[in-house]
């Protein structure tokens, strides 16, 4: 088989109400697709799943902010992995599954890295990204202002020998992130070039690589 390359942890699928994560949860319990996991994370009610090709999928609800375990220092978010009742979640669903609706969106990646510390450098170089949690030897958890985290990086497969994707290999080729703001799209040329990263620039598209060799599109989009 191909060898494991950097890319794609997994996709995650914020809701916006925890009942409606229910109905999807018996939905995919329904379908009997691919389950691999429930979590409880503090800030948030995690289900993992895969698609057909086995790419991962987090499908997940929020715990308001102020519900959020601190670290010690409260500097920032101690994040858990505790096991979810995940039958008192699908209990709680108070309608039928029919489709992920607009109040659902992609509240973050995880990728995994070849090198981690480079990634979260990385990350926190070109987008300014606070890091709000960070395990040694294993992730960092990043995020624009002091939400858990958009961005995770980890090195799960780092004693396998991963490598940097090839062309045409499957898996993730880019994640894309649109931003309203001209001064933020700006801010995020100007630090590729600090670090004198290769980068092309369409319109209003930006394109380049993270430390990981994962592509990366910054859009511009009107407001």
């Amino acid at each position: 088989g191909e060898s494991l390359s950097t890319g794609l942890y997994h996709t995650a699928f914020l809701f916006n109400d925890r009942k409606y994560l229910g109905s999807a949860l018996n939905h995919l319990m329904e379908t009997q697709s691919p389950i691999e996991g429930f979590t409880y994370h503090g800030v948030s009610d995690a289900v993992y799943a895969a698609d057909i090709e086995g790419n991962g999928i987090e499908l997940y609800w929020d715990y308001p902010v102020e519900e959020w375990p601190q670290d010690e220092g409260g500097n920032s978010v101690d994040m858990l992995n505790e096991p979810l009742d995940y039958v008192e979640l699908m209990e709680s669903a108070t309608e039928e599954f029919t489709q992920l609706d607009e109040r659902t969106k992609i509240g973050h990646f995880h990728l995994v890295s070849d090198d981690y510390d480079a990634a979260g450098k990385f990350y926190s170089d070109v987008f300014n990204l606070n890091t709000q949690s960070y395990v040694e030897g294993d992730s960092f958890f990043q995020a624009s202002g002091s939400y858990h985290h958009h961005a995770a990086n980890n090195n799960g497969f780092g004693d396998q020998g991963i490598t940097q994707p090839e062309e045409g290999q499957q898996g993730l080729r880019a994640t894309i992130w649109e931003t309203q703001s001209e001064d933020f799209f700006n801010e995020v040329i100007s630090n590729l070039d600090s670090l004198g990263a290769d980068y092309t620039l369409e319109d209003n598209s930006l394109s380049f690589k993270d430390a990981s060799g994962l592509g990366v599109i910054v859009e511009l989009v009107p407001e």
